[in-house]
C-alpha cells in the first residue's frame, strides 16, 4: 500500500528517539510525536493545543524565546539547548532544533522542530568544566578560577570605589604532617581546612585553594581594613579547633598575610604578591597569626582592635558614665532640659568623648549594650531630680542607627522607665535624620510607638543629610535640632538666613525648634528675634 509523503514523514519521525514536534505562528502545539512519553513522561495528545514555552523549564525561557527570535529574523534553521520539565518533578535537557515554515508569499505560519536528549552530555560537560575550575581535593575554586573571580573583583571595586582584601592563608607545618602521618592524612586535614573555611565566609567571597598548603579569600566591599582582621581572627578560631583524622586528633594552626586594594596593589599579580610577602611575614614571626602587608595599616589595625577588646570589658564592667549638659528655653534663658552625653572611664586614659570610641562601638554591635546603660543611667538620673522637686525634668537620648534599629529598642526603653519608676514623658529620643530615612516606614512607626506612650522624638543634625520638608510632614516627631554648623559665623552670612528658614519651617509644622552650637550672646539674639525655642552650648 503506497503512503503519502506526509505519512512517510510522520512515520520517520515516529521511528527515531529524537522528539519531533510542530507549531503554529503563534508557537501553540500542532503535532508531538509519540517518544515525548519517553523523553518528558507526556502523552503526545495531551500537549496538542499547550503553548511550547510551557514546557520549557523557567529558567530557561529566555534561551528558548531566543531561539524564536533569531529563526524569525533569519528565517533558516537554529539550535539551542534548554531544559524541559519532566511530570516526574525533574527535567531533561534537550537540543532543540527549530525550523520556520513559510507560505509560499513569505508569510510566516509555524514552526517545525525536534528535541535530543543531551542530559548525559551535559552532565559530563558540568563535570568537565568543574574540574577545569576546581580543586580536585577541596572541590575549592583552584587559581585559575580564582584569578578570573579576582580580575572582576578588583574592576568592581574600581568602578565603586571601595576596599577589597586579599587574605594568604597558609597552614602551618603540614609538611611534618605528611612526613610522620603520610599524605593520605595531610589529604585529610586540607579536606577538613577547606570546609572550615568555606563555613567562614561569606557567598559574596571567594575562597581558592592555589596548592599545596595555600588558600587565598577574596573579601569583597569592605568599610574598613580592621574588617578584613576580624575575618583573618575568625578563620584562625575555626581552624584552631581540635581536627580529628582517622589515624588521630590534631592541631593546626595558620599564617595569614593580608594585601588591600588599592594602597597594596591594583592588579591582580601584585596584590597576590603583595599578600604572599605578608604571609611570609607572618610565618618568620612564628607563624599561628596575621600581618598586614602595610606596616601603617597594620599599626592602626591593632589600635582599633585594641580599643574593640578594651569596649568589650568595658560594656561588661559598666565603665561608661553620663554628663548632662543643659538645653534653655530661648526666650526666657531658663533650663527646661537635658542632653545624655556618654564619656567613657577608662580605667587609664581617664573619661574619654564619643570621638574615640563611639565609631568601633556601633560597628562591633556594642552601642547596643552600651546604648542601654546610658538609657538606663538617664532614667535613674530623672528619678533622682523628680524626688529632688524639679517637676519640668527632660531628658534628651541620642540614639544610634544600630540602636534605633535593634528590634528591642522599645523593650529597652520601657525597661528603663519601668524599672526607675519614671513617666516617659521625662524621655526625649533624638535620631538623625539619615536613620531616620533608611526605613522610613519603619520609622514612623516606632515614633508613633513611642509618642503613644508620652516619649518625645526629636530629629537630631536637621540640615547636614537629606533636609526634606516632604519626610518631615510623614514623621511623627515633637522637635528638630538644627546642626550646629549652621550657627557658625551668624548673625552674619548666609547662615543666618538659613537658620531663619529653618526656624519658621519647624514652626509652620508644628514643631519645636532647638538650635545646637550657641556659644554668643549674638547668636541668642538672633535666635530670641527669629522665636527659636530652645537652644543648647
Amino acid at each position: 500500500m503506497d503512503r503519502t509523503p506526509d505519512e512517510l514523514l510522520r512515520l520517520l519521525a515516529e521511528r527515531t528517539s529524537d522528539v519531533y514536534w510542530t507549531t503554529n505562528d503563534r508557537g501553540i502545539l500542532t503535532y508531538v510525536a509519540p517518544q515525548a512519553r519517553i523523553l518528558i513522561g507526556r502523552q503526545p495528545q495531551e500537549l496538542i493545543g499547550a503553548p511550547l514555552q510551557a514546557l520549557v523549564l523557567e529558567e530557561d525561557f529566555d534561551e528558548a524565546a531566543s531561539l524564536q527570535r533569531a529563526i524569525m529574523q533569519r528565517a533558516s534553521t537554529c539550535t539551542v539547548a534548554y531544559r524541559l520539565k519532566r511530570t516526574a518533578g525533574d527535567s531533561v535537557w534537550v537540543e532543540a532544533t527549530v525550523h520556520a515554515v513559510q507560505s509560499p508569499d513569505g508569510a510566516l505560519t509555524g514552526f517545525v522542530g525536534s528535541w535530543h536528549d543531551i542530559t548525559e552530555r551535559r552532565r559530563i560537560e558540568v563535570a568537565f568544566e568543574h574540574q577545569a575550575y576546581h580543586d580536585s581535593l577541596t572541590s575549592l575554586p583552584n587559581r585559575r578560577l580564582f584569578e578570573d573571580r579576582l580580575t572582576i573583583a578588583l574592576a568592581q571595586a574600581r568602578r565603586l570605589r571601595t576596599q577589597l582584601a586579599l587574605l594568604y592563608i597558609d597552614v602551618d607545618r603540614l609538611s611534618r604532617i605528611n612526613d610522620t602521618l603520610g599524605h593520605n592524612t595531610g589529604d585529610e586535614v586540607l579536606r577538613t581546612i577547606g570546609r572550615r573555611l568555606a563555613s567562614c565566609v561569606r557567598a559574596s567571597d571567594t575562597l581558592a585553594r592555589l596548592g599545596g598548603d595555600e588558600f587565598v579569600l577574596i573579601a569583597s566591599n569592605l568599610r574598613h581594613v580592621e574588617d578584613t582582621v576580624r575575618v583573618a581572627q575568625l578563620l584562625q578560631h575555626k581552624i584552631k579547633e581540635p581536627l580529628t583524622t582517622s589515624r588521630q586528633e590534631l592541631f593546626v594552626t595558620t599564617s595569614i598575610g593580608i594585601a588591600v586594594f588599592p594602597q597594596d596593589g591594583g592588579e591582580v599579580g601584585s596584590l597576590l604578591a603583595s599578600a604572599d610577602a605578608a604571609m611570609h611575614v607572618c610565618k618568620r614571626l612564628g607563624g599561628n597569626g596575621w600581618h598586614l602587608h602595610n606596616s601603617s595599616i597594620n599599626e592602626r589595625a591593632m589600635q582599633r582592635l585594641a580599643v574593640e577588646m578594651e569596649l568589650h570589658r568595658a560594656v561588661e564592667r559598666s565603665e561608661f558614665v553620663v554628663r548632662y549638659q543643659p538645653l534653655l528655653d530661648v526666650a526666657q534663658e531658663q533650663m527646661t532640659a537635658v542632653e545624655a552625653l556618654v564619656r567613657w572611664q577608662h580605667p587609664t586614659r581617664g573619661e574619654l568623648v564619643p570621638a574615640h570610641f563611639l565609631e568601633v562601638a556601633e560597628e562591633t554591635g556594642l552601642i547596643i549594650g552600651m546604648g542601654e546603660q546610658v538609657i538606663l543611667s538617664a532614667c535613674a538620673q530623672a528619678r533622682a531630680w523628680l524626688d529632688e522637686g524639679w517637676k519640668t525634668a527632660t531628658i534628651s537620648i541620642n540614639l544610634s542607627a544600630r540602636q534605633f534599629e535593634h528590634p528591642r529598642v522599645i523593650e529597652m526603653i520601657d525597661h528603663a522607665v519601668l524599672h526607675h519608676r519614671v513617666p516617659p514623658s521625662v524621655l526625649q529620643i533624638e535620631i538623625t535624620e539619615g536613620t531616620a530615612l533608611r526605613d522610613l516606614q519603619r520609622s514612623i512607626k516606632v515614633f508613633e510607638e513611642l509618642r503613644a506612650r508620652g516619649v518625645r522624638v526629636s530629629i537630631d543634625d536637621f540640615g547636614i543629610g537629606y533636609s526634606s520638608l516632604g519626610y518631615l510632614k510623614e514623621l511623627p516627631v515633637n522637635a528638630l535640632k538644627i546642626d550646629r554648623t549652621f550657627l557658625s559665623g551668624i548673625p552674619h552670612g548666609r547662615n543666618a538666613a538659613i537658620v531663619a528658614a529653618v526656624i519658621a519651617m519647624g514652626h509652620a509644622l508644628g514643631l519645636e525648634v532647638i538650635a545646637e552650637g550657641v556659644e554668643h550672646p549674638e547668636q541668642m539674639k538672633f535666635l530670641r528675634e527669629h522665636d527659636c525655642d530652645v537652644c543648647q552650648g
